[in-house]
């Protein structure tokens, strides 16, 4: 059986998704993690929406992630709203701490990153979560949106 491949599925499943809605993808390296793949979409006053997929360099598994960040910044920079640095550096989320995904084991050990066997399987996962961050990312966009423009 051939190794899963997760840009392979970013390709088949992520992109012919989140493409057509205005997202464009950026791929980086995060040291702890096999790979990061940032959507972005314009937003307001030069902020950017983002969804962030995180694989795990361990294991066979990603996790998912709903930000909202300066310009073209990387998810991965992002903080939480708590943090005195987020409006410089953008707000995120992990979307399993927004809403479960039916079906899919998430391994608390893993902070919410959800394991795969096949590429059938991760290919479902990916399409199953993306869902997910379409329906629940307006409210979360907002709700990062208003913190990020509130006057001090």
């Amino acid at each position: 059986m051939a190794e899963p491949r997760f840009r392979r599925a970013i390709d088949k499943v992520a992109k012919p998704i989140l493409e057509p809605l205005g997202f464009s993808l950026r791929i980086h390296s995060e040291p702890g993690y096999g790979g990061v793949y940032t959507f972005l979409r314009s937003w307001k006053a030069g902020y950017m929406q983002a969804i962030g997929l995180y694989t795990s360099r361990n294991s066979r598994a990603f996790t998912v992630e709903l930000g909202v960040l300066p310009g073209n910044f990387d998810i991965s920079v992002a903080v939480s709203e708590t943090s005195p640095t987020f409006r410089e550096l953008g707000v995120r989320e992990r979307l399993g701490k927004i809403v479960s995904t039916p079906g899919l084991h998430v391994d608390s050990f893993h902070r919410d990153f959800l394991e795969y066997k096949d590429q059938a399987s991760l290919e479902d996962a990916l399409r199953r979560t993306i869902e997910q961050a379409i329906y629940h990312g307006p409210e979360v966009w907002e709700r990062m949106g208003r913190r990020l423009l509130e006057k001090e």
